[in-house]
Parts: structure tokens; sequence; C-alpha cells
């Protein structure tokens, strides 16, 4: 009888949990496809400074990389909400460059080979950074990359950053070579 008890109620319990679970469909996500890299980035290097009260922040990302091209004269870096100032290479003489919405594609100085190693510098800054948390497939409410969080009754004001590890919204941020390419697990 124990037996026969106990298995009702599992099952009770079972079919209660699958009928109140939240209900997925993985395949109404948008497709996220890697792209190809021509280089591999071996080092970056971050400088910020902020100014709270305009909820403003200024940066500065070196970076060390080694391309994977034969030929690799152009470098694009996935930098959103953030405004490219300026791009020097490892002698500080600029490099001409372009942005989108999204990115900030570099002209090197002069064409690099597979195994070569380089090193540019990317000024930025970004005024009252709002991500956009539906794009990485989480709640519009979800804090990601970089903002400003005004003072409330139980919190001071504040900078907040989450980057999921680095992925996939480091690029709200700095400059870099990671893309949106993922959802948040």
């Amino acid at each position: 009888m124990f037996r026969l008890l106990s298995f009702i109620i599992v099952l009770i319990v079972g079919v209660t949990e699958s009928a109140l679970s939240q209900k997925v469909d993985v395949y109404s996500r948008p497709r996220r496809v890697e792209r190809s890299r021509d280089y591999e980035a071996t080092h970056y290097r971050i400088k910020l400074k902020f100014d709270e009260d305009k909820k403003t922040f200024w940066g500065e990302n070196t970076m060390t990389l080694t391309p994977f091209a034969e030929v690799f004269n152009q470098c694009e870096l996935d930098a959103e909400i953030l405004k490219a100032t300026s791009v020097v290479d490892a002698d500080s003489q600029p490099l001409k460059f372009e942005q989108t919405d999204s990115s900030v594609v570099v002209q090197l100085a002069r064409t690099y080979h597979y195994g070569d190693t380089l090193s540019f510098t990317v000024s930025y800054y970004s005024v009252n950074p709002q991500p956009d948390a539906k794009k990485y497939g989480m709640s519009p409410d979800y804090d990601l990359g970089l903002d400003f969080k005004d003072a409330t009754a139980d919190n001071p004001r504040l900078i907040n950053t989450l980057s999921l590890v680095l992925r996939p919204t480091a690029n709200i941020f700095f400059p870099n070579t990671i893309s949106a390419r993922m959802k948040a697990r």
C-alpha cells in the first residue's frame, strides 16, 4: 500500500510540475552564427575614466594581435554603444577607421602577414549607455555591459558592469573581437 501511495504522489507531483513549468521554444530564438576571424587577440590593455554625474565614460583599448590571414591590412572590432574618437598604432601614428552602429574597422598602416604581431589603441567614449538586453536573449530589464545606476533608498549610486563573463556583451564597454554570437546561458 505504501508503494502504491508513493507512486501516486510522485505521479501527481510530476504531472503538476510539467503542467506548470515554463515552456521554452528554443527554435524561436534568433540564429547566431560565429564569424570567422582573421586574427587572434592576444592581449587587451583597457583604461577607463568615468563621470558619474554625466553618466559618461571614456576608454582606451590597446590591442595586441596576431593575424591568421596571409594578407592582413584591416581589423574589424565589435563596438556597440561606443563612439570611437581615434585609433593610433604602436608608434602613436594615427590610423584611419570607419565606424558603424556595431563595429569599428581599423585600416592598418601596412600589410601584416600570418604570425606577425601588431598593436594599436582605440580611444572611445559613451554617454549614458543603454545596452539592448533583448538582443542577447535576456529580458528587457536585465543589466548588461556597463551602465550607471542612480541612488535608491536601498543602494548608493554606482557604476554597474555585467558582461556575462566577457561574452557576449563585452563589446558594450570596450572595443574587442568578441561578438554577440551566442545567447546568455
